[in-house]
């Protein structure tokens, strides 16, 4: 069934094509219906490591301050931890890797329906492995990249060329990773906040969902996000979105989806320059 759906609250609509399932609850008045989006909604990608195998250090693929995780996926639960003992999500991962996975002293959750006996920290098997797998898969070596496609400084060639600001891969475990582009000086000039800030919701995320359903229509596109009001604001920020799709045919899953933002000046001067070329003589210019 065709739908229209509104996102960015209310400002825009996407359309799609949904499946409906429903079916009645035993002994309860109650129905169950789900939707799935088509044709992606029944496939996933699924791509695990084992992180009990001993013998590699997945914590190398956490260094840094480059990435973050859902912050209301719960990877682990731990009810033994004090109320005022807060730590970030990251921090819980790292806490996770480098002291509960070395000594085992946690357990996998389980689908019983008895109450968890919170001895020790109770994690989701696939979530966690989900997420470690995407950690090592994004870790990429940047300058080894440059120095295969033979582009000196591409970085910072087509990053001032373009106003880009940050670079980076949201994926289906709640994990993304970032590159910083700006210089330091100019960290405290933008109006808009960074990427890594306010949208670290991955999957649930604007940019997430609109560059998923754009790919049926254009799979090598990307997707535009521009601020209502980037017109009467200096050093505003674009976001631009694509999904990365796995699978052969029709049966294929989002992975992920990479973008970048850069500054809106730059590229409304780059759109009005392009646009007010002619192949000849004009009689209407638009700059």
């Amino acid at each position: 069934m065709p739908v229209k759906i509104p996102i960015d609250d209310f400002r825009r609509v996407v359309t799609r094509v949904n499946s409906y399932y429903y079916g009645p609850i035993n002994a309860t008045p109650f129905s169950l219906g789900v939707s799935l989006p088509e044709p992606y909604g029944r496939y996933r990608v699924v791509g695990q490591v084992e992180v009990k195998r001993k013998g590699e250090d997945w914590l190398q693929y956490f260094r840094g301050n480059n990435w973050r995780v859902h912050p209301d996926w719960i990877y682990c639960e731990n009810s033994q931890k004090e109320d005022n003992d807060y730590t970030t999500p990251e921090e819980n991962i790292k806490k996770f890797l480098s002291e509960s996975l070395s000594t085992q002293n946690f357990r996998w959750s389980t689908t019983s329906t008895r109450p968890p006996i919170f001895d020790k920290p109770i994690c989701e098997k696939d979530l966690i492995q989900s997420l470690v797998f995407d950690a090592k898969a994004t870790l990429v070596d940047h300058e080894k990249c440059q120095k295969e496609s033979g582009v000196k400084n591409y970085e910072d060639k087509f990053g001032k060329m373009f106003g880009i600001t940050h670079t980076f891969v949201a994926t289906r475990s709640g994990f993304m990773r970032f590159n910083e582009h700006r210089q330091e000086n100019e960290k405290y000039n933008g109006t808009d906040k960074p990427v890594f800030q306010l949208h670290t919701r991955a999957t649930e995320e604007e940019f997430y969902k609109r560059a998923v359903d754009f790919y049926n229509i254009n799979s090598s596109a990307f997707v535009y996000s521009v601020p209502h009001d980037a017109g009467s604001r200096k050093n505003s920020v674009v976001t631009g979105s694509r999904a990365i799709f796995l699978g052969t045919g029709k049966k294929k899953a989002p992975a992920a989806v990479v973008g970048l933002q850069f500054q809106h000046s730059i590229f409304a001067d780059s759109f009005l320059n392009t646009t007010s070329k002619c192949m000849q003589t004009c009689t209407y210019k638009c700059k």
